[in-house]
């Protein structure tokens, strides 16, 4: 996304830009993906993904639209490729690793959750799925720790 913004972050205020502008394709889909339509989320991303093939925020949230609507193979092939342009972007490093403990990579998912919580220790819903990744493989004392995490970081964070 850094290309993207760089790319326009010099022009002025002007007309409307053309609904290929990779701002706007951006914007278009980030909103798409948090209203959850995924399909549409994935078509502009698609679109993106053209212009900027080797984009890791594009992959990264490409993934996670793909994991959403449960197409985990998908979802885990862009979420890799995004972690090897950029493996500091902390929420694709979690989505990576919910991506692979749905596929059964147990080892890959904690080694990602790892990773993620090591890059921004706040991102809560990372540290309970990993929590219940420890809970599952019976490592109490470890899963304690991280729900003892997420709880100091945000006493009001709940379902």
């Amino acid at each position: 996304m850094a290309k993207i913004r760089q790319q326009f972050s010099d022009r002025s205020s002007g007309p409307t830009r053309p609904s290929g502008d990779p701002a706007v394709l951006w914007r278009a889909s980030t909103q798409a993906a948090a209203a959850g339509d995924f399909v549409a989320a994935e078509r502009t991303l698609k679109r993106l993904l053209k212009k900027f093939p080797d984009d890791a925020n594009v992959l990264g949230l490409l993934g996670t639209v793909r994991a959403q609507r449960g197409d985990h193979k998908s979802a885990l092939r862009a979420l890799e490729k995004a972690v090897r342009i950029d493996a500091t972007n902390a929420t694709t490093q979690a989505s990576l690793a919910v991506c692979c403990e749905a596929l059964g990579k147990t080892e890959r998912a904690r080694t990602a959750y790892q990773h993620a919580l090591s890059l921004d220790s706040d991102l809560i819903q990372a540290r309970v799925n990993y929590a219940s990744l420890l809970w599952r493989e019976k490592r109490l004392n470890e899963a304690e720790v991280q729900c003892r995490a997420a709880i100091a970081t945000n006493p009001e964070f709940g379902p």
